[in-house]
């Protein structure tokens, strides 16, 4: 199966939703967990998935990619991926996964690690719902956070969109400025 009929597989559970602004946000959502963050990291960090409803044929969802970055991946390798065969992308782990032998000795014998005890298990709770959080918020903004990895790529996403976003708000302020003016003469 491809990257191409997953997507297609999710708009299929969408079938018969309303053709709302609502629905295309939890189509996106579900398209992002489920397909978009398994996409080679140099395709999914050039490009941001983008669904809108069709405006020649109503009801009818198009995947329309956002460039993010022109040094990334070009239009034909994320169309290439898209038709590759879908690989779930396992979480890159740290080191604690890790066991490395060095020269020809045994190793020594690991101790388990000491349980939890009360505040330190509340602890680990909290920050994993505030990843989790964290994670929510960036995938209803459009943004994919790769597992396990640095938020930088992700941060400069997020701080692009705020700047056009910015650019916009001024933009509009400033076309707002000239009505008012007009309309005070």
């Amino acid at each position: 199966m491809t990257y191409e009929e997953k997507l297609l597989e999710v708009f299929a559970r969408f079938r018969g939703a309303g053709t709302d602004p609502e629905t295309i946000e939890h189509l996106e959502r579900a398209c992002n967990a489920e397909i978009w963050r398994h996409l080679p990291h140099d395709v999914r960090s050039s490009w941001r998935l983008k669904l809108a409803f069709s405006p020649t044929h109503p009801g009818q969802v198009e995947l329309e990619p956002r460039r993010l970055r022109e040094d990334g991946a070009t239009s034909a390798e994320l169309e290439a991926a898209l038709r590759s065969p879908f690989r779930e992308e396992e979480p890159i782990g740290g080191f604690a996964g890790v066991s490395v032998g060095f020269g020809g000795g045994r190793m020594p014998e690991q101790k388990p690690a000491a349980p939890l005890v009360g505040d330190q298990s509340e602890a680990i709770s909290t920050v994993r719902s505030d990843a989790d959080s964290i994670e929510a918020q960036a995938t209803a903004l459009g943004i994919s956070l790769p597992p396990n990895s640095s938020l930088l790529g992700p941060f400069l996403e997020a701080l692009a969109a705020a700047t056009e976003y910015r650019a916009r708000a001024e933009a509009a302020e400033g076309e707002l400025a000239k009505i008012r003016a007009a309309l005070s003469r």
